[in-house]
Formats: C-alpha cells, structure tokens, sequence
C-alpha cells in the first residue's frame, strides 16, 4: 500500500519554530491532536466511499460531492476530537484540544468551519457566489485575527493566520478554476 500522508513544508517550520523556542511538549500535543482530527475525516471518507488519494499534514488540516457528504467528512474530524478531549488522560491535552477544536470551527478558509459554513451557503446561494462569500468572509476573519495576534505579540498565532492567508490566496487565484471545475464535474457525473 502506498504512502497517502504527506507533510506539508509549513509544517515543518512550524516543528522547527516550537523546537527552538522550547515548546517541544506543545508541538507534540498539537501533531497528536491534528492526526486525530485527520483520522476522523478520513474515517468518513472511507465509510463514504471516497477514493483518497492524500492526505497533506498542514498546521492548521473544493470538492464536487453531494452537500451531505461534505457536511459529514468536515463534522467527523471534529467530533472524533471532541471524542479525543473527552477521553483525554490530562488536563493539559484537553485543553490544548479544546482549544484547537474551537479555532476549527471558526469559518475561515481551510478551516473546517469555512467547509461547513460553505455546504450551507451553498444550499442557499449558487456555487460561485457561495465560495466567493465564503473566501470574502474568511479573509476578513483572518485578518481580523491576524491584526489581533500582532497586537498581542503571539508569534506561533501570527504564522499560523499568515499560513492561511497564504491558502486563502490561492483559493482566490483559482476561483474561476474551481467553478470551472465544479461545473466540468457536475456535467461528467450529471
């Protein structure tokens, strides 16, 4: 079997950062927390029938599938963390997983709130309005947070918004593609 997970380049500057500041328990929760997340996404893409062809580790984690289906693939990584802070040994590695879970659900672009924000959009809004609300919606939270962070001088917070502004880019670049796609996919598989 092939080797489906892949680590993303951000990633490793993430490791690096809480490695030569001293945050090396930190890092190691957090990488435990985001793996677990994973699994439960791609749990439900299994059960789903889902041909997964990788999985990239980012430091934060477009399909043309029915609504449900995206709905269930975004919540079950959520909840297998939710399970995960429930069950969790320390007080430590609850909160550290509280906390993700809690920015996950924020509706900001790669975020599972954005997908989750994105399925219900698009049950009320076309395809390309929806995912230009959603890109709209998340570059506004992230720089709000982004502006927060730099005023309160967390450098971990700080990169981790930039990375996403980053992602958040592309997803703007690529509009048009993505509907171009999204329409292409809805023609082959009517």
């Amino acid at each position: 079997m092939r080797n489906i997970f892949k680590i993303h380049p951000m990633t490793y500057i993430m490791l690096l950062i809480a490695l030569l500041t001293g945050h090396f328990k930190e890092i190691t929760i957090f990488m435990i927390i985001i793996l677990v997340h994973e699994l439960g996404h791609i749990l439900a893409g299994l059960l789903l029938k889902w041909q997964i062809k990788k999985v990239v580790i980012l430091p934060f984690g477009g399909l043309n599938k029915p609504l449900i289906e995206e709905f269930i693939i975004a919540i079950m990584g959520l909840l297998f963390q939710l399970l995960f802070t429930l069950i969790c040994p320390t007080v430590l590695i609850k909160n550290y997983s509280l906390i993700i879970l809690l920015i996950n659900l924020i509706p900001i672009y790669p975020l599972d709130g954005s997908k989750i924000l994105s399925v219900f959009l698009n049950k009320v809004f076309p395809f390309k309005l929806s995912h230009k609300l959603t890109n709209y919606l998340s570059l506004f939270l992230a720089m709000f947070l982004l502006f927060f962070f730099f005023l309160k001088h967390e450098l971990i917070y700080i990169l981790f918004i930039t990375l996403i502004i980053i992602k958040l880019k592309d997803e703007f670049t690529n509009h048009n593609l993505i509907y171009e796609k999204f329409l292409y996919e809805r023609y082959i598989y009517n």
